[in-house]
């Protein structure tokens, strides 16, 4: 549900991060998105909040079929934040985004978009082929702790400073 409403969030202009409120028209079900896009209509990563479950995940979007056979629904993406070393995660896969499952490993990723001014990610699709995606993320800070007071009890949240203080 919340990749569905938030994948209308995405344009094809070059924005800073930038929060998102979408509601769903039928439910009412409230999702809230820091947002940031290239100029590639359709890629996105963003920290999204669904504020009635309480639940905080990291998405990441691409116009690119990433696959989304359902006995191969998990992948190790890899990542790097500015200069440091690149690091790999699993992100749970659909046919065009990812979602960053692991709680530990999604606070961790919340808090380095915070204090990096970019973001690379590598992502092997369903074929092998590899598909290299770059984010801009200065001044990301505001709009990610925006999204994260909203969900201040999920347990991702738990783990990010909610004061917005590096730790």
């Amino acid at each position: 549900m919340l990749l569905l409403l938030f994948a209308l969030a995405v344009s094809a202009a070059t924005r800073p991060m930038h929060v998102v409120r979408q509601s769903d028209p039928m439910t009412d079900y409230k999702v809230v998105a820091a947002v940031a896009e290239t100029t590639k209509a359709g890629q996105a990563i963003s920290v999204v909040c669904s504020p009635a479950d309480q639940y905080l995940q990291v998405v990441f979007q691409s116009p690119d079929f990433l696959g989304a056979d359902p006995h191969w629904n998990k992948q190790e993406i890899s990542y790097r934040f500015d200069s440091r070393p690149a690091m790999t995660a699993t992100w749970g896969m659909e046919r065009h985004a990812a979602h960053l499952e692991d709680t530990k490993a999604a606070a961790t990723f919340i808090r380095e978009m915070m204090t990096a001014s970019r973001i690379l990610i590598r992502v092997d699709d369903y074929s092998g082929e590899d598909h290299d995606y770059s984010f801009d993320l200065v001044n990301a800070k505001p709009a990610i702790m925006e999204v994260v007071k909203e969900c201040s009890q999920a347990k991702v949240a738990e783990a990010i400073p909610q004061s917005g203080a590096e730790e």
